[in-house]
């Protein structure tokens, strides 16, 4: 198999996004990078989405459509991933949109790895921050990328990973589809736990929409910092304890990170105003 040329399965849960829908699967259809499988999951969508879907699906070939009744977005995910026949495999949010260089920017490094990361714009009404900023050069340590998870540097999503599908699969790895926020959190632990590898590319390849009144970071109320409280403490679900108890010991992580220089988007000028508080606590 030829690693440089492996099928990516993207899978874009579609629920009440008709106003976004078509930027987003416009940037994926357009990709340099042609060995795509493409899953939108209308996900019981009450407004105009589920008709766009199948229209989607007349126009490119590599377009499948799962029509189903709302679950929620771990349940769309996992449906997707059910389908999926790629080697590996992105999840995209139907409101946002990924550079149309994406996946041929990251294809060398499906090569050796079963994971890879990249930083993302994170765009507000008038500023875009990028996030993560990586700031370290090597990864040769299992533990040393577990203290990024636990401490927050990029566990919060799963937008700005690509996953080994034969990693998924052989270990049955599925979103909980008991949590609505932090779901993201659970399935990168319980992923890396059995990842070996991973490359991170110090570049922005994907564009996180926080202008939409519902989206993620726009509902920071007490509901929500409650409900990250309680993902937290739901990591004993997936016994994290080998990480604090063990992961020093080991298998080595090998990994690597791409440091490429990104322009300024002078649409998107980067500024600092643009900050979110931590939501993800280290755990003690």
């Amino acid at each position: 198999m030829d690693m440089n040329n492996s099928k990516i399965s993207v899978i874009v849960p579609v629920y009440n996004v008709e106003a976004y829908m078509d930027r987003c699967v416009e940037t994926i259809v357009n990709q340099t990078y042609k060995n795509l499988e493409i899953i939108l999951v209308d996900d019981g969508s009450p407004d105009h989405c589920p008709q766009m879907c199948d229209d989607w699906a007349k126009k490119d070939s590599r377009i499948k459509v799962i029509h189903k009744e709302n679950g929620g977005v771990s349940s769309a995910r996992n449906a997707g991933l059910d389908a999926a026949t790629g080697e590996f495999v992105h999840f995209v949010d139907a409101d946002d949109w990924v550079s149309y260089d994406i996946y041929s920017t990251i294809s060398d490094s499906l090569k050796d790895n079963e994971l890879v990361l990249f930083s993302a714009y994170f765009i507000n009404l008038n500023t875009t921050k990028i996030h993560p900023d990586f700031d370290f050069e090597y990864l040769d340590d299992k533990s040393v990328s577990l203290e990024k998870y636990v401490n927050g540097e990029f566990l919060y999503s799963s937008f700005n990973k690509v996953f080994s599908k034969k990693l998924i699969d052989k270990y049955s790895l599925r979103f909980n589809t008991k949590y609505s926020i932090g779901e993201d959190n659970l399935f990168n632990y319980e992923y890396l736990k059995y990842s070996d590898s991973l490359t991170v590319i110090n570049r922005p390849l994907y564009h996180y929409d926080c202008t939409r009144d519902n989206s993620a970071w726009h509902t920071k109320n007490d509901s929500f910092f409650r409900k990250w409280y309680v993902t937290e403490r739901i990591f004993n679900d997936v016994e994290y304890e080998w990480f604090r108890s063990g992961a020093k010991s080991k298998t080595k992580l090998k990994g690597k990170a791409v440091n490429e220089k990104h322009d300024n988007n002078p649409e998107n000028p980067i500024t600092d105003a643009f900050y979110y508080d931590e939501i993800i606590c280290e755990i003690n």
